[in-house]
């Protein structure tokens, strides 16, 4: 068990040391709500047995809290999710998308940094608020230039969405002719998860 702890600590530790602080953060917080944590830094030692957390070098030091790990985190515990709306809920009410009312404000917290991420974003905001279980590449495109983020080449765009690995968009259906075809399309689990870490907390 502690080794599966401690191996599970240095993979963590690898890739959260590759970011922001402020990206290190908002994924800390994303896994503490994903994961369901009730977090206490003023548990004794006793109750809690010391961890050990791997630095940098592969040697280890002793660790009795989440709080002493990482002073910066709101340790104050996670409101449970109940069961029913478990497969509905993304991470934390800050960063959930039913939390924003308008693409507006979507795009106010967001940080998308190409054409493609725009259209994710929009994408996962629409599908998630409007409960759709599938959309077009038009409506995306609509909505996007009504608020001013018009995408250069939504098709491109999409495109590029549903190859990378894993996909963020998937193609569900394609009706018409090759010229004039109308295809429909869903954003993944992985797809709405890379939205929300477009948001700033």
């Amino acid at each position: 068990m502690v080794k599966n702890e401690l191996e599970a600590l240095y993979s963590c530790y690898n890739l959260l040391s590759k970011l922001e602080s402020q990206e290190q953060l908002r994924i800390i917080r994303w896994l503490i709500s994903k994961l369901n944590l009730q977090i206490n830094t003023k548990q004794s030692t006793q109750a809690n047995p010391p961890l050990a957390l791997l630095n940098e070098s592969g040697a280890t030091y002793p660790q009795s809290t989440v709080g002493d790990a990482f002073p910066d985190i709101e340790t104050t515990p996670t409101p449970t999710i109940d069961k029913t709306e478990a497969s509905t809920a993304q991470t934390s009410k800050s960063i959930n998308l039913n939390s924003f009312k308008t693409l507006e404000q979507v795009f106010a917290q967001a940080t998308p940094k190409t054409d493609s991420e725009k259209v994710l974003l929009a994408a996962a905001f629409l599908q998630t608020k409007q409960r759709w279980k599938e959309f077009g590449a038009f409506v995306v495109q609509k909505e996007l230039k009504r608020i001013g983020k018009k995408s250069a080449n939504i098709t491109t765009s999409i495109k590029m969405l549903s190859t990378k690995k894993p996909a963020l968009i998937v193609e569900l259906q394609k009706t018409g002719d090759s010229k004039q075809s109308r295809k429909t399309y869903k954003v993944t689990a992985e797809g709405l998860e890379a939205a929300l870490r477009m948001i700033t907390v």
